[in-house]
Formats: C-alpha cells, structure tokens, sequence
C-alpha cells in the first residue's frame, strides 16, 4: 500500500474520530439545557436530600451494552467515555495504518481485528485484578462490622463506618452501596444491588445474610464470622494452587504467545515473509493449520491451568 493512501486512510479516521467528539459535545449541551430547564421547575429540597447520587443506579451508557460487557465494566469500575473511546480508535487506528502499510488490505483487517480484541482482554484483565483485591479484602471488612456490632453499632451504622475506614480496593465498589444507604435505601437492598451489578458470590451471600438478619433477625455477627473464616481459607486454597501452578501458566503465556510475537516481528522486518501466507494459496492452507493448532493449543493450557476445588 502507498504512502499517500495510508495518509488518506489516517485522515478518514481522524475526520471520523473529530466528527464523534462534535456530536458528542452536542449532545451533552443539549442534555445540560434540558436538565437546567427541569431543574427551574423542581422546588428546592434540603441538603441532606440533595446528597451526591451516583451509583444508585448503572449509567445509561452501561444499560446500552451487552450483559456480559455491563458485568465486566462494572467489575473493572469502568464508565465508557467519549475520551475512552477516542484514545481506543487513536490506537486501533494506529495498529490498522501499520499493518496496512507493511502488509496490505489484508494486513489491515488482520489489524483491526487485533485492535478489537485486546480491548475486551484488557478489560478482563483488569476486572480479575481488581475483584481479587476486592474479595481479598472482604474478610478485614467483615470482622470490622462484626467487632462494631459488638460494641452496640447498629447494623448500618457499623456498614457506614466499615466502609469508610476500608481498604480503598473495597471502597471503590462499596461507596455506591454507602450512597444508596444515605439515600433512604436499606442495607440489603443497597448490597443486592451492588451483588447483582458485580456477579460475586461472596457479595450476594453478605446482601443475604444481612437481608436475613434485617427481616427475621439472629445473631449476623456470627455469621460474618463464619463467612470471614471460609473466605479466609478459599484465599489461602487459592494462594496454594496458584504457586503449584506458576511454573505452567508461565509456560503457557509463553507458549501461546511466542508464534503471534514472532509471526508480528518477521512481517514488521521482511514483507515477503507475510506476502506468502496472504497472498499464495498454499501459505493460506498453512495458515489455517497454524491458526487452529494455535487455538487447541489455547485451550488445552487453559484447562490444564484452571483452578477449580
């Protein structure tokens, strides 16, 4: 591919790119101007009232996605933004020019769709290191409401507290919850709905429990304890088999890795290494073999590295 139809193709992209950020910046005005003539109509309430909101309810711009993107987002403690997504487009924009310009059309799409699907793996990413550090931090949290209720807290105000001397990995998912309490909303239903949102198990036992004790009463300081001990020792089952199996998952990043890296750098340095596999009919039969061992591969090292107990 040329050069002046790479610029053209990078141009196109950025005209498009610009032509979202216009609209976009239409919109909110318009929504800012809507809000601002609702408000002139609504009478003024107190301050305690107009506490902040957010988080009692998903963002519009989340209701809009699929389910499983929704609970990934929500699990990273992500909001989809103009800004967010320009930065994605600059970037697949990027990889789609450099691979058009060493490998042609068909290096293009190759690029594109790489671009595509590293933004969902690196959502999946960081939503498992940060709801690990969540669940790692959920049995400090749980005996810290247990020692506030036995000194005569009740049981929201031991929720608020707790949550406002947590860990800042947990506060970021349970400052919603806190929200919502202040709001006027109780304790079970403010959990539920985060439980719900995340898809953790261990949040929709505690929205249970506590539930349960809200509606029929008992001792919930020792079911917290009960809860604290058994996550204590999932965490440390955890940590065990992780260590058993490093030295494998290393393999296997590396393994799996190694024929993308190095397919990438020898098209990067010589061309006609990669015009083979795209443009002769015997390089795409080669091609698909290598494509599909690459997949079984993939998943034959995934089952072997899974941790299920």
């Amino acid at each position: 591919m040329n050069g002046p139809l790479v610029l053209l193709l990078g141009a196109a992209g950025l005209s498009a790119i610009l032509v979202v950020l216009v609209l976009d910046f239409s919109a909110r005005r318009r929504d800012l101007r809507l809000v601002s003539d609702r408000m002139q109509t609504i009478k003024p309430v107190s301050t305690s009232a107009a506490a902040d909101t957010r988080g009692i309810a998903p963002p519009e711009s989340l209701e809009r996605l699929p389910a499983w993107l929704q609970v990934s987002m929500a699990r990273a403690d992500l909001v989809p933004s103009v800004g967010g997504l320009v930065r994605l487009g600059l970037a697949t924009l990027a990889l789609v020019l450099l691979f058009a310009w060493r490998l042609g059309w068909a290096g293009g799409i190759g690029g594109f769709a790489l671009g595509l699907a590293a933004g969902p793996v690196a959502l999946h990413i960081l939503a498992l290191r940060r709801v690990g550090k969540l669940v790692d931090a959920l049995p400090f949290f749980f005996d810290a409401i247990r020692q506030m209720m036995l000194a005569g807290s009740s049981l929201q105000q031991a929720l608020l507290r707790s949550i406002e001397n947590a860990d800042p990995a947990l506060r970021r998912y349970l400052d919603p919850v806190a929200r919502r309490m202040q709001n006027g909303a109780s304790a079970g239903e403010s959990l539920a709905w985060q439980a719900d949102r995340l898809g953790l198990p261990e949040l929709h036992m505690f929205s249970v429990a506590v539930h349960a004790s809200m509606q029929y009463g008992g001792r919930l300081s020792v079911v917290l304890s009960n809860m604290s001990i058994t996550l204590r020792d999932r965490i440390r089952v955890t940590r065990e088999l992780r260590s058993a199996t490093a030295e494998m998952r290393v393999s296997g990043y590396i393994v799996g890795a190694l024929p993308l890296i190095s397919g990438l750098v020898m098209s990067l340095v010589n061309a006609d290494y990669a015009t083979f596999f795209i443009q002769d009919p015997v390089g795409h039969e080669l091609l698909g073999v290598a494509v599909v061992l690459q997949i079984i591969g993939v998943f034959a090292m995934r089952q072997l590295m899974r941790l299920d107990y």
